[in-house]
C-alpha cells in the first residue's frame, strides 16, 4: 500500500500490515546484488526478543569460560517511532518493557549480561528513554546543533561525510573536536568495503576515522574493520576500542 511517512510517500510492503506469524514465513536475503548470496533463504527474520535471548545466552557461556571476557552487546535503533505510534504501536515502550523483563533496563543490569545502547534519529525516542533509564543514548544524523544534542544524549552518530571536509572527502573537519568538547561520544556511520560515496575501501576510511579520534563506528564489515584496527599500529583491537566506550559510558 501507499504510505506517506515524514513527508515521503512510497508504495511498498510494510511490516505493520502483517502478523508475526506471517513475517516468520519469510527468509532473509542479501539486498545488494554484488555481495555474496550464500546465506540467502537460510534464516528467518529475528525479533528483538530472540536476539536478546541469544546474546544473553552466549555472553553467559563466555563468562563461564573467561570471567574477564568481552561481552557482545546490542545497539538498538527504533524505526519510525512517531509514525508507528500513530498506527497504534508504541515501539519505545515495547522495547523498554523487553529490556526490563530481561534485567537490561539499567547500566548495571545490562553491563552484567548484555550491554545495551539505544540509538535513533528521533528525539522522541531519546526523550522517552532518558526518563526511563540510564542506558546510553546516541542521537543519529548530526543535523541538529551539537550543544542541543548534548542535552539529550550521551553521544552522536553522524554520517561519515559530516566529519569530512566538503572540499576533500579524505580531510577531517572539526566536527569531532566540537562534539567532544560538548561531552559527546562520536560513532559515525557506515564504513563499507563497497557502496561508498567516494569509492574508498574500508581501510582508507578507517585511516580517516583514526585521525578523527572517534569513539566507535558502524560498519557492515566488522571483520575487515577489526583486522585493520589490529594491524595498523593501534593500541587496541576494534573490539577493545568499543568495549572501552561502553565501560566509559556505563561509569
Amino acid at each position: 500500500r501507499y504510505l506517506i511517512i515524514e513527508g515521503i510517500g512510497r508504495e511498498d510492503w510494510w511490516t505493520i500490515d502483517f502478523t508475526l506469524e506471517e513475517l516468520k514465513t519469510l527468509r532473509v536475503r542479501q539486498r545488494y546484488g554484488d555481495r555474496s548470496h550464500f546465506y540467502d533463504g537460510m534464516f528467518q527474520i529475528p525479533t528483538l526478543q530472540e536476539a536478546l535471548e541469544l546474546l544473553i545466552s552466549l555472553n553467559a557461556k563466555r563468562k563461564q569460560e573467561d570471567p574477564n571476557a568481552v561481552l557482545t552487546g546490542a545497539y538498538v535503533e527504533m524505526k519510525w517511532p512517531d509514525y508507528l505510534w500513530l498506527e497504534g504501536f508504541n515501539v519505545n515502550q515495547m522495547a523498554y518493557d523487553l529490556f526490563k523483563f530481561y534485567g537490561l533496563d539499567s547500566c548495571e543490569g545490562a553491563n552484567a549480561k548484555t550491554p545495551i545502547i539505544i540509538e535513533d534519529f528521533f528525539e522522541s525516542t531519546l526523550d522517552f528513554f532518558r526518563k526511563k533509564t540510564d542506558l546510553p543514548l546516541i542521537f543519529l544524523g548530526g543535523f541538529l546543533p551539537i550543544e542541543y544534542i548534548a542535552k539529550k544524549a550521551h553521544g552522536i552518530g553522524p554520517s561519515i561525510d559530516k566529519l569530512l571536509s566538503s572540499k576533500d572527502p579524505f580531510t577531517p573537519n572539526d566536527y569531532v573536536t566540537k562534539a567532544h568538547k560538548a561531552g559527546l561520544k562520536v560513532h559515525p556511520y557506515t564504513l563499507r568495503q563497497d557502496h561508498n560515496e567516494y569509492g574508498s575501501t574500508v581501510c582508507e576510511r578507517n585511516m580517516n576515522m583514526l585521525k578523527l579520534d572517534i569513539d566507535g563506528l558502524f560498519t557492515e564489515y566488522p571483520n575487515a574493520a577489526d583486522d585493520f584496527w589490529s594491524t595498523e599500529g593501534c593500541k587496541t583491537t576494534l573490539a577493545g576500542f568499543l568495549t572501552k566506550f561502553i565501560e566509559d559510558i556505563f561509569e
